[in-house]
């Protein structure tokens, strides 16, 4: 639009000095050129301009240039000097400003110079010095131009194939990610599945009475499949924080009772290594707070194991205070210590403070990095304090809100109740895994309940239309049916005849948070995640049988 405003008002100069020409001028200005131009101008506006529209600029910059040497060949010195210059404008203009591509530029340029050696030469002579000059000035804005709409295109060229490489490599990293979501779902169940087998036999073993020693063995057998189970879950976690999908809850929990019971569990560890233990609570921390407290467990879980474990003897003490609108927790100890340069790399995933071959200390290195960003995602920070061979000192804020509200009371199962009724329970129980049907069976057995089990969703639609059950255990993944298709036609089938719901508890190895939605929205009242914890299982049984509900908040505390 700028060039045809141009073209439009040098009309003026065929005005002045056109003379006798004046008329050819504005003709070919008017009557050739502009039309050229508007037609071109016209087109842009069409959606699929983009298809044609290095070919309409080329057109465009073809007929005006072109015009401007007619002018020449027709003009009169010195008057046709004054048209030489558009020449140049039009071949400056064209090679630098509309962006044509090389090739286009570069085949109007030749052709606009020869057509001016034809006009200057035979058409309509000039002096040989001028024609000298003429061509030098020409060569030049055609070597500028020419130059400029090269490393233009140049530069357009390297912006776009690295736009194309930024775009493969992110559609790459999208297909990475969903990979290693699929690999993680996959091998989650691949391993709880296993280790439901493994832990689910401990837990029936331990309720029985074992000689000393085998209950010995049994612990370290126990021991191992946690830390194998707490690995996994780390995984986990640091995936779903990586990939922005950790949710956090917010209900009121009484923040001194949680850190309390975690130093419990981890007082006789420190008792049995001579290392003295100690928990101090403010009394300005105490009551009710707002916030996760699954997630604040597993941040004290953590540096609490890190501490007592590192720390052969000595102390390990935890503090627990209000500061600054929030909460503050520090655990120190005089462990092994960690070098002042190696402190901020504690926080990186998969990191230790002993990576040589010959470390004492075991672990994944994915502790700190978890509590780093739960941290982060609450709106907290943690920091580190270290000397080498003197100890460590890691201190936790956190954004909690004090309540005046009565705090959630932390789940704990009523075993003891489960017994009594149990005998009197119906529980259909669907589950495809030989070895996951003994330990249900033996588990619920203890407890005085006799499950009816079925190997696929199918048979578990069959059972429940024949009989009638207090509550369905049922797992997602099997053959023939699955277990969310099932409980959605138990559902379907319950909505047609009126039939009262009979409440259904997934029981299964596929628990990621993604997926414990899906068992929810296919009608599912409660998840239960492999390796069975068979306090969290009787909880949930307890809860259904006594006329409660297996709340939301159970079945994240449940659920991985």
């Amino acid at each position: 639009m700028a060039g045809l405003g141009l073209y439009l008002v040098f009309g003026l100069l065929d005005l002045t000095v056109g003379g006798r020409l004046t008329s050819y001028l504005l003709l070919i200005r008017f009557g050739a050129v502009c039309p050229t131009l508007l037609a071109v101008f016209g087109l842009s506006f069409l959606r699929d301009f983009f298809r044609i529209g290095q070919a309409g600029l080329s057109v465009a910059v073809l007929a005006t240039g072109f015009g401007v040497v007619v002018m020449t060949a027709i003009m009169d010195p010195p008057f046709n000097s004054l048209y030489y210059a558009g020449i140049i404008m039009v071949v400056i203009f064209g090679g630098s400003m509309i962006r044509l591509k090389f090739r286009y530029s570069t085949a109007i340029a030749l052709f606009l110079v020869g057509s001016y050696q034809v006009s200057a030469i035979w058409i309509n002579p000039i002096p040989r010095s001028m024609l000298i000059s003429n061509n030098f000035f020409l060569s030049m804005a055609t070597a500028v131009g020419l130059f400029s709409g090269y490393f233009q295109e140049l530069y357009i060229r390297r912006a776009y194939a690295g736009q194309k490489v930024v775009e493969e490599a992110r559609l790459a990293a999208d297909a990475a990610n969903e990979a290693k979501s699929a690999f993680l779902a996959t091998m989650s169940h691949e391993i709880r599945t296993p280790l439901n087998g493994v832990l689910g036999m401990v837990q029936a073993m331990a309720r029985e009475p074992l000689p000393e020693h085998q209950r010995e063995r049994l612990g370290v057998i126990g021991a191992s499949g946690e830390m194998l189970l707490a690995i996994l879950n780390d995984m986990l976690d640091l995936s779903k924080i990586e990939a922005g999908r950790l949710e956090l809850e917010v209900v009121d929990f009484d923040l001194a009772a949680l850190v309390s019971e975690v130093a419990a569990i981890f007082e006789p560890l420190a008792a049995g290594k001579g290392v003295a233990f100690t928990v101090e609570i403010a009394p300005d921390a105490t009551g009710a707070y707002r916030g996760d407290p699954l997630r604040v467990r597993q941040i004290v879980h953590n540096l609490v194991s890190n501490a007592v474990k590192f720390t052969a003897d000595g102390t390990v003490q935890v503090e627990l205070g209000a500061e600054g609108g929030g909460v503050r927790l520090v655990v120190s100890d005089t462990g092994i210590g960690i070098a002042p340069e190696r402190i901020e790399q504690l926080f990186d995933k998969f990191v230790q403070a002993d990576s040589s071959t010959t470390r004492r200390y075991g672990g994944a290195g994915l502790g700190l990095a978890i509590c780093r960003q739960l941290c982060l995602q609450m709106g907290g920070e943690i920091r580190a304090q270290s000397d080498l061979g003197r100890g460590s000192r890691f201190t936790v804020w956190l954004p909690l809100d004090a309540v005046e509200a009565a705090a959630q009371p932390l789940l704990e199962a009523d075993e003891a109740a489960l017994p009594g009724q149990g005998a009197s329970l119906r529980i259909l129980a669907a589950e495809d895994n030989p070895v996951n049907q003994l330990v249900l069976k033996t588990l619920l057995g203890q407890a005085g309940i006799e499950p009816v089990l079925v190997d696929d969703g199918a048979a578990a639609v069959a059972a429940w239309s024949g009989g009638s059950w207090d509550l369905i255990l049922m797992d997602a993944q099997m053959p023939v049916m699955d277990g969310l298709a099932a409980a959605r036609e138990i559902r379907r089938r319950e909505a047609e005849s009126g039939r009262a719901p009979t409440p259904i508890i997934a029981l299964t190895a596929n628990a990621m948070s993604h997926q414990v939605e899906a068992y929810l929205a296919a009608g599912m009242d409660s998840v239960v995640a492999k390796p069975i914890q068979i306090a969290e299982l009787f909880e949930v049984i307890a809860a259904i049988a006594g006329g409660g509900e297996a709340g939301d908040s159970k079945s994240e505390k449940l659920a991985v």
